[in-house]
């Protein structure tokens, strides 16, 4: 007796991913418009304060890290 193979459309198909895909791409489309973006000017801001941030604690590291080499040098004298 020949065992008869059904084949069925897998869950992955073209047909299955190419409507799961709509929908996701709809949905994001739905929750960028809800989105509430900020403006030029606070944009401008808000970089400068990142930026103000970083170069501090840039100048904090570098000080912290030449007192450390400081200290270790010392340390390593005795």
């Amino acid at each position: 007796m020949a065992v008869e193979k059904t084949l069925k459309q897998a869950p992955g198909s073209g047909e299955d991913i190419a409507r799961k895909s709509e929908s996701f791409l709809r949905g994001v489309w739905t929750e960028l418009e809800k989105t509430t973006w900020p403006s030029p000017h606070e944009v401008q801001r808000l970089s400068t304060v990142v930026i103000g941030i970083i170069v501090a604690l840039g100048i904090y590291m570098a000080i912290l890290n030449s007192a450390l080499e400081v200290i270790f040098n010392w340390i390593t004298r005795i």
